[in-house]
């Protein structure tokens, strides 16, 4: 099984998952971000993974013994991707080897052979996934799912499919719903906007908290926004305590005081930045000095006036305010060209003299 298969199935093989992930993106409020995308993604079940790598890492997962049968939810789907990223390269018989063994150190023998070998349909899913026939040309979205669905039926049952994709069938059934929304030429920009809300309220809270995770950042950047505006008229200490107040209510003492230090140093900054290019200015429009006086007086006042990190912003920017796009470029092509270039041998060093040998040898 080659890479290409893998990253291709989690994909949906159609770019399905992207379409209908820009629905949900669509239907999101501005203070919430989808959880949508390609299956697979980093979860309870794999918390850790994929920064650190090992296997052993990877957290399992409740399996559910029921009438005699073993049932397993849709966290599996993350436990499957992470053996699959970390082995693909080394073949199907490596990726099956490696979840074999991490099973059988957390599970039972009969249930690590259970999962052996719903690991090796998923596997063999993501195959049937590249076939080119697998979609008829010109299928819609919702076509393509349900023949996605018959596929999983196919492979895995109909209990362990509806099981193990739960999460991702309900990101996708909501998204063509949104899409069928977007898409009706009868509704005007507002009415779509209010049945995608419809859409959103009539989800169950735990649905909606995996499809539209809370953002508390991006909800105060609105409420700030909104606060400021509200505001504008207020004198500027009374403006900064209802900004105080705002920030108490949403991240406590101790988050509020270390935004009001960085509301200092950002001012700190920006005063600097306005007294030197006003000084700046003064400098360049002085008539009694000559263009080399001028430029000995700018780099004095950088010195003085900016702090390291905004001495080097200006000195690129004050670099390239007087050339032209196209000898921008060639300076970019000449850096470029030169970082490829082979060393020319012409030190002791380059050539290999004058470099201590490695201790020990």
């Amino acid at each position: 099984m080659k890479e290409r298969n893998g990253r291709s199935g989690l994909l949906l093989g159609t770019g399905l998952i992207l379409v209908l992930g820009g629905a949900l993106w669509w239907a999101s409020g501005p203070s919430e971000k989808t959880a949508g995308g390609a299956p697979g993604g980093p979860s309870a079940g794999t918390a850790g993974f994929l920064e650190e790598r090992p296997t052993a890492l990877v957290r399992p997962a409740k399996v559910i013994e029921h009438g005699g049968k073993y049932l397993l939810g849709p966290e599996f789907l993350d436990i499957f991707n992470a053996f699959r990223v970390e082995y693909i390269e080394k073949g199907r018989s490596e990726v099956l080897r490696a979840f074999s063994e991490w099973a059988k150190e957390s599970y039972s023998e009969e249930v690590a052979a259970f999962l052996l070998q719903v690991f090796d349909k998923y596997l063999l899913y993501l195959e049937r996934l590249e076939d080119p026939s697998l979609f008829p040309a010109g299928a819609t979205m919702d076509q393509k799912y349900q023949i996605l669905l018959a596929l999983r039926r196919e492979i895995f049952g109909e209990e362990i499919a509806k099981l193990l994709f739960q999460h991702e069938d309900e990101r996708v059934q909501f998204a063509l719903a949104l899409q069928a929304v977007k898409n009706d030429p009868d509704l005007s920009e507002e009415e779509k906007k209010k049945k995608a809300e419809e859409l959103k309220a009539g989800l169950d809270p735990e649905t909606r908290e995996r499809l539209f995770p809370y953002d508390a950042h991006q909800d105060y950047r609105e409420r700030l926004a909104k606060l400021k505006s509200d505001t504008a008229g207020l004198p500027p200490g009374e403006q900064a305590a209802k900004v105080r107040e705002l920030r108490l209510e949403m991240f406590g003492e101790e988050a509020t005081g270390r935004l009001e230090e960085l509301d200092r140093v950002r001012e700190e900054r920006a005063a600097r930045m306005d007294l030197y290019a006003e000084d700046r200015e003064k400098i360049l429009t002085d008539s009694t000095l000559n263009d080399e006086q001028k430029k000995e007086r700018i780099k004095k006042l950088q010195e003085e006036r900016l702090l390291p990190e905004q001495l080097r912003r200006v000195q690129a920017i004050e670099a390239l305010e007087h050339l032209t796009p196209e000898e921008i470029a060639r300076r970019i092509k000449e850096v470029q060209e030169g970082e490829r270039e082979e060393p020319d041998w012409e030190s002791p060093e380059q050539r290999g003299e004058n470099v201590p040998a490695p201790e020990g040898n």
